[in-house]
C-alpha cells in the first residue's frame, strides 16, 4: 500500500472517529435536555392539578357550610 493510500485511510478514519465522538456528545446532551424538559413539564402538570383539586375542595367546603347554615 502506498503512502498516499495510507494517509487517505488515516484521514478517513480520523474523520469518522471525530464524527462519532461529536455525535455521541450531542446525543447525550440532547437526551439530558429532553429528560429535564419532561420532568419540568410533569412537575408543572402536577402542580396545576394540585391547585385545581385544592380549589375544588375549597368550593366543596364552602358549599357544605352554606348548606348546613341554610337548615
Amino acid at each position: 500500500m502506498s503512502i498516499q493510500s495510507k494517509l487517505i485511510l488515516m484521514m478517513v478514519l480520523c474523520t469518522v472517529l471525530a464524527a462519532t465522538v461529536v455525535g455521541g456528545i450531542a446525543f447525550e446532551a440532547g437526551r439530558t435536555q429532553l429528560r429535564n424538559a419532561v420532568f419540568n413539564r410533569l412537575t408543572e402538570v402536577r402542580e396545576s392539578q394540585t391547585r385545581a383539586l385544592r380549589g375544588q375542595i375549597e368550593d366543596l367546603k364552602s358549599s357544605l357550610i352554606i348548606y348546613t347554615h341554610a337548615r
